[in-house]
């Protein structure tokens, strides 16, 4: 069980706590393909005025997560009382204010790719105080090119794709992104109302914006290549998706490279660039199946980080609705109450 004793504030110009404030109200989120969100609503005494900024990072005691905030609000009510909200976002937001600038190759491994990602298009633009935590996940990457795109938007495209999470912990006195590759724990990890661990279930299926065959199509000089990923299911459910997949790239020795697709070899290095481009943009078009839940802290003997986390797989069951499923975590909330009580929601998906 996590405890809200107390919100670390920490500087974005000398990365070292400078403030604690105590806050009347607080949540904070993580989120598996989606950027965690939070809010710190407190007295506005002078002290947590000149903590809490825009710009300035704020984590909880004993939590390695850190979080940016990037909004303020003044309120004053009726009763005399002056308040202050921060609110903002995990730090890998951080990366959605960059752009894959240019194609770039990647290396061959799940890993490597998000260091080399980070490393081109993020760290010139963020070179003190940022750094990446070295993770080995062996998950092999098949001619995969990063093409132009926003930056978080297509690291997340590719962790989905590869069962794996981004989030940004604050280590050594910097703020640093991590890839984690979540693992099946459903053996031992079980969510239900019989297992007096589970206060709360919600259950949500939606077919919408299912497809499992990508038909992708590029344009070079006038001329279109196109071509298609399955997932293998029966029944086709199509999606197009417009390449901006150019001839011109970088490669993983940082060398300049141009492919001329009327080399045979070369036009099929590109079509299966334009496959995997596919299998990426697909992760994002399966069955939306949802599970809401609220964790039971006093009889629940699981631990966030500890025994279970973002991304991995558990089993959650509901008796009633006779309901027994393998999902991945996708969301993890702790929420500091205005009453002093501390709840810790999950959400589960694909």
């Amino acid at each position: 069980m996590k405890v809200i004793p107390y919100v670390e504030v920490i500087s974005p110009s000398t990365f070292l706590p400078i403030q604690i404030i105590e806050p009347k109200e607080c949540w904070f989120e993580l989120g598996y393909t989606e950027v965690g969100e939070f809010e710190i609503y407190a007295p506005a005494t002078p002290r947590n005025l000149e903590a809490l900024k825009n710009g300035n990072f704020v984590k909880i005691p004993n939590f390695k997560y850190i979080w940016v905030i990037t909004s303020i609000e003044y309120t004053f009510t009726a009763g005399g009382s002056r308040m202050i909200s921060a609110k903002g976002y995990d730090c890998i937001w951080l990366l959605k204010k960059c752009i894959v600038r240019h194609n770039l190759q990647l290396p061959n491994t799940v890993s490597a790719a998000f260091v080399n990602l980070v490393n081109t298009f993020f760290m010139p633009y963020y070179p003190t105080g940022y750094d990446y935590q070295l993770v080995s996940i062996d998950t092999q990457l098949n001619d995969a090119m990063a093409t132009r795109s926003n930056l978080l938007e297509y690291i997340h495209k590719m962790a989905k794709s590869y069962g794996c999470s981004i989030n940004a912990i604050y280590d050594e006195n910097k703020v640093k992104f991590s890839i984690r590759q979540g693992q099946d724990r459903s053996d031992t990890i079980k969510f239900s109302q019989s297992n007096d661990n589970l206060l709360s279930f919600n259950y949500l299926s939606d077919d919408e914006v299912k497809a499992n065959t990508a038909y992708v199509v590029a344009k070079v000089n006038d001329i279109e290549y196109a071509t298609s990923y399955t997932n293998g299911e029966k029944d086709k459910i199509i999606i197009v998706v417009n390449s901006n997949l150019s001839t011109k790239y970088t490669d993983t020795n940082g060398n300049e490279v141009e492919l001329d697709l009327t080399n045979e070899s070369d036009k099929a290095l590109f079509m299966s660039w334009l496959v995997e481009e596919g299998k990426l943009e697909l992760a994002n078009h399966t069955t939306l199946t949802e599970i809401k839940s609220t964790i039971d802290l006093k009889n629940s003997n699981y631990v966030f980080d500890t025994d279970y986390m973002l991304g991995d797989l558990v089993e959650v069951k509901d008796d009633y609705f006779n309901i027994t499923v393998k999902k991945r975590i996708i969301k993890y909330t702790i929420h500091l109450e205005s009453t002093g009580i501390i709840t810790e929601t999950l959400e589960f998906g694909e």
